[in-house]
């Protein structure tokens, strides 16, 4: 009967053992874990301090102003020159409807055939 005890007494003390081992290894895991997560906070805290956030925004911010204005004055002169071209076609298509033709070469040809006379 005794040794019986002892045996029942035996097999409680290993699974306590081993529960304990994997609570020591729960442990372990948490604590890594721990230990990342504060080096991400400290990884992240020079960008996101608070005194230096604001200043990172400012320049962020007149970044883009700058750009946007950039941008405003080059739609600016592309309106320009969409006007400018536009004037330019319609005023070949007034020349033309006047009877005006573009002739290639054509005054020197006819030049050529004149004879000279002095």
């Amino acid at each position: 009967m005794i040794t019986l005890v002892i045996f029942i007494n035996v097999g409680i003390a290993l699974l306590c053992g081993y529960f304990a081992w994997q609570v020591w290894q729960v442990r372990n895991t948490l604590a890594a874990v721990a230990d990342a997560i504060l080096e991400w906070e400290h990884n992240t805290h020079g960008v996101l301090d608070p005194n230096v956030t604001p200043a990172n925004i400012l320049q962020g911010q007149q970044g883009i102003a700058q750009a946007r204005e950039g941008y405003a004055q080059l739609q600016r002169q592309l309106q320009q020159l969409q006007r400018l071209l536009a004037l330019l076609g319609g005023g070949t298509q007034l020349l033309r409807s006047f009877g005006w033709r573009r002739r290639r070469g054509a005054r020197s040809r006819y030049r050529a055939r004149l004879p000279i006379t002095r």
